[in-house]
């Protein structure tokens, strides 16, 4: 998988799911909020709220990347996300969450 790429079975058949700066700006207007402080709490209705904002968001960024219209709504994305497994979500939130991070100087990746 690439860093800000990945694909999950969604309505039928594979969708892209693009983790960028078109994320974020999706992610900020679905959630009314800044996107880098968005996160849920330990509540699992707030949890099913975080990944299903990433994944509308990555897959409105996609489209928007391949230059196509959105063939989904809102009521399908919730849809999907309401059926994926632990296993898809949490590789959903460890997407989002790789494509954002920064390495800090002077970590094992710059040392010698």
């Amino acid at each position: 998988m690439s860093k800000n790429y990945m694909t999950l079975f969604l309505g039928g058949m594979e969708r892209g799911l693009k983790f960028n700066f078109g994320t974020l700006r999706f992610l900020g207007e679905i959630t009314d909020s800044d996107p880098l402080k968005f996160a849920g709490s330990g509540n699992p209705s707030d949890q099913f709220k975080f990944v299903k904002s990433i994944v509308h968001a990555a897959l409105l960024s996609n489209y928007l990347s391949l230059k196509k219209q959105p063939d989904f709504t809102d009521a399908e994305v919730t849809d999907w996300v309401s059926d994926l497994g632990m296993e898809d979500a949490t590789k959903v939130t460890q997407a989002f969450t790789l494509a954002f991070s920064v390495e800090a100087p002077g970590t094992a990746d710059t040392q010698q």
